[in-house]
C-alpha cells in the first residue's frame, strides 16, 4: 500500500474524516539532504472531519499529528495540514476556485523557461479563440 492510501486510510478510520486530498510534494523537495536521509515524502494533506468542530487550528492539527503518528519516522519527511470541517468544507467548495492547486496539480512546470511556455501557449490559445470568434461573427 502507498503512503498516500496508508494516510487516506488512517485519517479516514482515525477522524472519521468524511474527505481527504493528499498532494505528494516531495518532487520539490528531493534535493534537500534531510529528505534524502530519511527517505520520506512530503505531502500537502487536506482533511474534512467534523471531529474538528468548536477545535482551534492546534488542536486540529493535533489530532491529525496523533493518527498519523505511526508512519511519521519511516515514511513523511514532512507535511502541512489543512482542516476542515464538513460545513467549513461545503462552504469553500461554493466559494473558491483555488488556481493555485489547479495549477500545482495539472501545470508542473520544472524550470523558469517551461513555465514561460506554458504562459505563452494558454495566451496563444486565448487570443486564437477570440479571433475565431469574432470573425465568426463578423460573417
Amino acid at each position: 500500500m502507498s503512503t498516500p492510501d496508508k494516510i487516506r486510510q488512517h485519517l479516514i478510520s482515525k477522524l472519521n474524516a468524511s474527505h481527504v486530498e493528499i498532494e505528494d510534494e516531495s518532487y520539490r523537495h528531493s534535493t534537500h539532504s534531510e529528505a534524502q536521509r530519511s527517505g520520506g515524502g512530503h505531502y500537502h494533506i487536506l482533511v474534512v472531519s467534523d471531529q474538528f468542530k468548536n477545535l482551534s487550528l492546534i488542536e486540529r492539527q493535533r489530532l491529525v499529528n496523533n493518527a498519523l503518528k505511526f508512519i511519521f519516522s519511516r515514511e513523511i519527511h514532512a507535511f502541512t495540514i489543512r482542516t476542515l470541517t464538513t460545513e467549513e468544507w461545503s462552504q469553500k467548495r461554493k466559494a473558491n476556485w483555488d488556481v493555485r492547486r489547479f495549477t500545482e496539480t495539472y501545470i508542473r512546470p520544472e524550470s523558469k523557461s517551461e513555465l514561460i511556455f506554458v504562459i505563452f501557449t494558454v495566451a496563444f490559445l486565448l487570443i486564437m479563440g477570440i479571433l475565431f470568434v469574432s470573425s465568426k461573427m463578423t460573417h
